[in-house]
């Protein structure tokens, strides 16, 4: 039976760019307002994502329940490590501060690079959704993320060293889709979305966009998604803005980034 092709990665190796601000947004307005089961996967041992899903990082590390144990199972019981969230029809997979130590435990792991996927493939069929969260680095956690994807999204910022690196990010990820022994899950990138955006900034924006387009493995952008206070008022309260403000118009922001993912899952 084909797998589903559920799987999104919002990613890029740099700190600070918003990816976890990008994944919970999205993955609550796909959950809240179109009814679709939706599974947060948090690979990065930040734990920003576990956080502003309402949670404490450490109860999980105490208690042998994050991604970092998860991934260590030989015959991953991927069901039992995922906890309900206060948003309708979202849940988490949580991380604790132990994840940071993955890159390192996978050395000499036979079959390492899958073991995320492996853990995935358990619940896959349980959701119409799976968003993955990576750590800000190209290490081996996140290689494993890249391997359990389906679709890609690169998520960048407005900002004049937002783009170090990006390159070497997507060339990381073509090294899969071009690997066919890597490319288990049909991985590729559908697009790129600016987070973080300043209509202000006009030559700073320009400039993004000039640098952006020398980089022709991405053929879509999504919605741009604009700088703004509530979103940071929304991570005080650890409730996605769906909830916090629906009115507000980065919400309507994450609407149309939400409905066009819609959109692409279809074809």
């Amino acid at each position: 039976m084909k797998r589903k092709q559920n799987v999104f990665c919002c990613c890029n190796q740099k700190g600070g760019i918003g990816k976890t601000t990008i994944s919970i947004n999205l993955a609550s307005v796909l959950s809240v307002v179109h009814n679709k089961k939706v599974l947060l996967v948090d690979m990065d041992g930040q734990a920003n994502l576990t956080t502003a899903s309402g949670f404490n990082p450490d109860d999980f590390g105490d208690n042998r329940k994050s991604t970092y144990d998860l991934m260590l199972q030989k015959d991953p019981k991927t069901k039992s490590f995922i906890v309900q969230t206060d948003v309708k029809n979202l849940d988490l997979l949580p991380s604790s501060k132990e994840t940071y130590l993955l890159d390192q435990e996978l050395i000499g792991k036979t079959r390492r690079e899958y073991k995320l996927s492996q853990a995935l493939d358990k619940i896959r069929d349980v959701y119409d959704y799976i968003f993955i969260d990576t750590a800000p680095n190209l290490g081996m956690t996140t290689f494993n993320s890249f391997i359990a994807s389906n679709k890609i999204i690169i998520v960048y910022s407005a900002s004049e060293f937002a783009l170090d690196g990006l390159s070497q990010l997507v060339s990381t990820i073509y090294e899969i889709i071009d690997d066919k022994f890597l490319n288990i899950n049909q991985t590729e990138i559908i697009g790129a979305v600016c987070n973080n955006y300043d209509s202000r900034t006009k030559v700073v924006n320009r400039k993004i966009d000039e640098e952006m387009k020398k980089i022709d493995m991405i053929g879509h952008y999504f919605p741009q998604i604009s700088e703004s206070t509530e979103i940071k008022k929304s991570q005080f309260k650890h409730t996605p803005l769906i909830n916090f403000n629906p009115r507000h118009k980065t919400t309507l922001q994450f609407k149309k980034f939400a409905q066009e993912v819609l959109e692409w899952q279809e074809k």
